[in-house]
């Protein structure tokens, strides 16, 4: 036990001492938290240039040949029209830089739901606002005889459904209940995408400086790779205390001030939090974090660093793969391929998670794919107890299936 805890220390120091370890754990939140704020900042900024824009609207002449655009209505705007014997004029004003531009409703507007705008200067800004000001100014006027400003918006804009779901005879709570498992779904793949690869950068380049070779003379292969695994978990464990943290932090920043708004209404204290749900998604995060370390631990055990290397980036592909079929799992969940994906254990983790957040997946079907997944992971982890010892020593050349399994094993250093 005690060398097992030695192993475990000193894999687990060997990564926590590395700058880019923390580099990675602090910039990657402080990226995130200066976007937020960032967005805060700009929701949140009153525009100076909104007088001057206000201003400029004004001297943006109006001619209406249509006789659809109400006079009222653009009054109350701040404009005015000018009739059509203006417009030679009012153009050549627009040229000079007298005017800041000039909106022409022509007689067949009705027809050709097209009308002409001069502007004085290249501003992107400006001009898509003058575009937007008249495109108001017709729908107002369009929608002025519908008697008031409510039934004139409706007309716009329709209406928004308030939206009750049922699921086994129950009324469901909605969006939110996809917030929690999603986050689980999100933390496995940050999990995946910079843990899992500790394991296999371990092995190859201990195998690749011969260091290992010391290693295992005085520690038995069992010991020694148990100790690894056992490290990356706790090193994984690391991360999501301290992202949790974070987590922490930010949801009592975004409950307690009013600085960030989240989307569609979501309010972080009422998530509602569904045990199995829950319960499913840690548990196929769990099994799914130690099948793709297991995956690791065995390619640098049969392989050189080298080959090790570019081999693994199968084992960041295939995970990613159920992304590719989203559309299948959102809507055909029952679709071979989507079952397929679900059961086969190197995209199940993926899938699961997906649906389980989405909530089309049954108890049955995540707990079958779960077990498949332990039992894989398992006989993996057999493997790699099985490989180890021959591989460790092999940092020239693959090892053959023969040398695997071969009760001897001779190295020719």
């Amino acid at each position: 036990m005690s060398k097992l805890s030695a192993v475990i220390r000193h894999e687990y120091a060997t990564v926590i001492k590395q700058p880019s370890f923390w580099v990675y754990m602090i910039a990657m939140p402080l990226i995130f938290a200066f976007v937020f704020l960032l967005i805060g900042i700009a929701n949140r900024t009153p525009s100076p240039s909104l007088d001057n824009l206000s201003n400029d609207l004004k001297n943006v002449a109006i001619v209406d040949q249509s006789g659809i655009v109400s006079k009222d209505i653009v009054k109350a705007s701040g404009q005015t029209i000018f009739p059509s014997t203006d417009i030679e004029t009012l153009k050549q004003s627009v040229e000079r830089g007298e005017r800041k531009g000039l909106i022409i409703f022509p007689q067949d507007v009705v027809m050709t739901r097209q009308y002409d705008i001069y502007l004085s200067g290249i501003d992107l800004g400006f001009n898509s606002t003058v575009s937007q000001t008249a495109n108001a100014l017709l729908q107002s006027s369009v929608l002025a005889p519908l008697g008031s400003q409510e039934k004139a918006t409706l007309a716009l804009q329709g209406a928004t459904a308030t939206t009750t779901t049922y699921e086994n005879g129950v009324a469901s709570v909605g969006f939110d209940r996809f917030i929690a498992p999603g986050l689980v779904a999100a933390l496995f793949f940050i999990i995946l995408f910079f843990s899992i690869g500790y394991i296999l950068t371990s092995i190859a380049d201990e195998k690749e400086n011969r260091s290992i070779e010391m290693a295992l003379t005085y520690l038995s292969p069992r010991t020694l790779i148990a100790g690894k695994l056992i490290a990356i978990v706790l090193i994984t464990l690391t991360q999501i205390a301290f992202f949790g943290a974070l987590a922490l932090l930010a949801l009592i920043v975004a409950t307690q001030t009013s600085f960030i708004q989240l989307p569609a209404g979501i309010n972080l204290t009422s998530l509602p939090v569904e045990p199995l749900s829950i319960a499913i998604a840690f548990a196929i995060v769990l099994v799914g974090f130690v099948l793709f370390a297991a995956s690791m631990a065995l390619i640098a055990s049969l392989l050189p660093a080298k080959q090790a290397n570019s081999f693994s980036g199968i084992f960041y592909i295939l995970p990613f793969l159920p992304l590719w079929f989203l559309n299948a799992l959102l809507t055909d969940p029952h679709n071979s391929v989507v079952q397929f994906i679900t059961y086969f254990p190197l995209t199940a983790p993926t899938t699961v998670l997906i649906r389980n957040t989405l909530g089309n997946i049954t108890s049955s079907e995540a707990l079958i794919s779960l077990a498949i997944m332990t039992i894989t992971a398992a006989a993996i982890l057999w493997l790699v107890l099985k490989v180890f010892p021959k591989g460790a020593l092999e940092f020239q050349n693959a090892l053959s299936l023969k040398t695997v399994f071969s009760r001897r094993h001779s190295h020719n250093g």
